[in-house]
């Protein structure tokens, strides 16, 4: 009251010193004067002393982390792929969640061992993000200037990329984050983020057995050679914030880190008496209980292998065609190299038996047309083709003949039918009319064969030189 009181004295006497500063009396000039002066000292003196009582935040004290990477043989084998390359793996906790895309967006399939394969939502913690190359690049932009409070880095590692190698990242002790899988595919690296079940139940997604579910999210977009990716899971130990993941590109490994990780691979292998060669998506495909989740299980398998033909397929398929293909499905060996074709045979097969009895739905009429041409509804033609042709490439070569031969079907439909499916694979023949008479039909077709056969001699002639 001391202060208050003196300020209030000073004020008095300054105002007595100036006069009556425009109003009616000195009395009243004064009583304004002194209510603006001290509604003002108070509102300095307020923010004054909250300023003066205000502490840094406490920086973030989690414990470090050690950052585990595994390899194992891939699945499905390839006999040649990208250049071996390296990411720099790195943990932080960060007190606000960085900016990113949900991961139920970003997956493309997401798949469970329970009862349930397929789920709309992921068991991980709701916020959870996947970080593209600009949001890790705009993460790192701002990563100078934050204080302890906001970020604080836990630990890092190098993990090895190689084309016949899943290369899986995991962090002890680091609540709720799952593993990084990294794994090169025909598009690129792809990534699936992996949650083992605990010894102890954890809230989330409970089995009956009152374990938390292994679950595989499938990352819908692959990752570019030179793209930094990342991954944020909320975590209760930081309040609003929580662990960020990030892989970024570095140096090429050398080749002593590139045996060794093939080798702990290869031990992998053989200390493990009872390991299932399976890929954990197939064998959810195969047990797999109703359309849908039949269908995004199915879609889970074939994603990895780039068979476009069979997805749209499984897209249009009723419950009884994805029950035959669930079943031709497991007559497929996956340790076969380059198993893509054999999957996709087996899908085709699963169609046959409908196509010979006429039970063909629109949709899937329609996705067999599209895919196969005039011999949509030809069960034998295509079943001699499955059986004649080793890969992708050569069915799609039998597909182009078939469709060329059916040009000069007596059937009108046949002919409009071939012809659209060739013109939807670039493939145009000068003076053809499928209305038109047969003698300029047969023609037509004659001269595209015989330029066809040119250009393929010419082709073999110059490749005949340049190994020379």
């Amino acid at each position: 009251m001391a202060g208050w009181t003196a300020v209030v004295t000073v004020t008095r006497r300054h105002l007595e010193s100036q006069g009556q500063c425009g109003c009616a009396s000195p009395r009243q000039a004064y009583v304004a004067r002194v209510f603006r002066c001290t509604t003002f000292h108070i509102a300095g003196l307020t923010a004054l002393l909250a300023s003066s009582c205000q502490t840094s935040p406490k920086a973030l004290a989690l414990p470090q982390a050690t950052l585990s990477v595994g390899y194992e043989r891939a699945a499905i084998k390839k006999s040649e792929g990208p250049p071996i390359a390296a990411r720099l793996m790195e943990l932080f906790a960060v007190s606000e969640a960085p900016s990113g895309t949900p991961v139920a967006l970003a997956a493309a399939a997401i798949v469970s061992d329970r009862g349930t394969p397929f789920r709309g939502k992921t068991q991980l913690p709701t916020g959870s993000r996947w970080l593209g190359p600009a949001e890790v690049a705009a993460w790192r932009t701002g990563l100078g200037p934050r204080q302890p409070w906001q970020v604080q880095k836990l630990g890092a590692a190098t993990a090895v990329l190689e084309h016949n190698l899943v290369t899986s990242v995991s962090v002890n002790s680091a609540g709720s984050l799952p593993t990084l899988q990294l794994q090169y595919a025909a598009s690129g690296l792809r990534a699936t983020l992996s949650t083992e079940a605990p010894d102890e139940p954890t809230g989330n997604a409970i089995d009956p057995d009152g374990r938390v579910a292994h679950e595989i999210v499938v990352l819908g977009d692959a990752i570019g050679d030179v793209e930094p990716v990342g991954l944020f899971v909320p975590d209760v130990r930081v309040a609003g914030g929580g662990l960020l993941l990030l892989a970024t590109p570095t140096a090429p490994p050398t080749s002593a880190a590139v045996a060794a990780a093939t080798d702990r691979a290869n031990r992998k292998i053989t200390s493990t008496a009872d390991s299932n060669p399976v890929p954990v998506a197939w064998r959810v495909a195969k047990q797999a209980i109703g359309e849908r989740n039949r269908r995004p299980a199915l879609l889970a398998v074939v994603a990895p292998l780039q068979l476009p033909r069979i997805a749209d397929l499984i897209l249009a398929s009723d419950e009884p065609l994805l029950i035959s293909m669930t079943e031709q499905l497991a007559l497929v060996d996956s340790t076969v190299e380059n198993v893509g074709w054999p999957v996709e045979a087996a899908m085709w097969q699963a169609l046959i038996p409908r196509m010979e009895r006429d039970e063909l739905t629109p949709s899937m009429r329609s996705a067999a047309t599209r895919h196969l041409g005039a011999i949509f509804d030809d069960a034998s033609t295509l079943q001699l083709l499955l059986k004649t042709t080793r890969d992708g490439e050569s069915f799609a070569r039998g597909l182009l003949e078939e469709n060329l031969a059916a040009l000069a079907d007596r059937s009108a439909a046949i002919r409009v039918t071939a012809v659209t499916w060739l013109r939807g694979k670039q493939v145009e023949i000068d003076g053809y009319d499928a209305m038109g008479s047969k003698t300029d039909r047969r023609r037509a077709v004659r001269r595209y064969l015989i330029a066809l056969e040119a250009a393929r001699e010419a082709t073999e002639q110059s490749s005949t030189k340049a190994g020379r």
